[in-house]
């Protein structure tokens, strides 16, 4: 694939917790990407909070991907690791995760946290770019650089989605 390929079809599906061989692509990949990180797939597979989103190719290769959790006690969806496949970057795939999420986040009426990295600035304008609002600094969330928690409101959402709506029917 290249990357101007923006108009591919890439199918979206929940990875099942139970399927061996998507936990074992899904955690390849995540090795790749997140070294530092490359235990979490085995060590989180079986908390019953933790949903996986993938991004599939036309040849059913994994390709990007979203691990969340649902803290409904807290009223939050934690995003907790964003991977795309380096091949695959630039096609708007993360942003396409985010949305869907944003959705689910809707539905169960549950804000969106985050942390990224403090030097990671490409990252944080992407959620920046998505409505997140940087609401504070952890320091212990990342051991050499600290990083910022990020929230996407869903009350506030659905403030601006009404207030848009009595606009458009005037």
């Amino acid at each position: 694939m290249n990357r101007g390929e923006k108009n591919m079809d890439f199918k979206y599906n929940v990875i099942d917790k139970a399927n061996s061989q998507g936990i074992a692509e899904l955690n390849v990949l995540h090795r790749r990407l997140f070294p530092k990180h490359k235990n979490f797939i085995l060590k989180n597979i079986t908390n019953e909070n933790l949903n996986i989103m993938g991004v599939f190719s036309s040849t059913d290769e994994l390709i990007a991907y979203i691990i969340y959790k649902l803290e409904l006690e807290k009223n939050t969806c934690y995003i907790s690791f964003l991977g795309t496949d380096d091949r695959n970057r630039k096609l708007g795939l993360g942003t396409s995760l985010i949305e869907r999420l944003k959705q689910i986040a809707k539905e169960l009426s549950l804000n969106i946290e985050l942390s990224v990295r403090a030097d990671n600035e490409s990252v944080q304008r992407l959620y920046e770019n998505l409505g997140f609002v940087k609401s504070g600094y952890v320091a212990e969330a990342y051991s050499n650089s600290g990083g910022f928690r990020y929230c996407f409101d869903m009350t506030k959402e659905h403030s601006a989605t009404e207030e848009q709506s009595k606009i458009s029917n005037r």
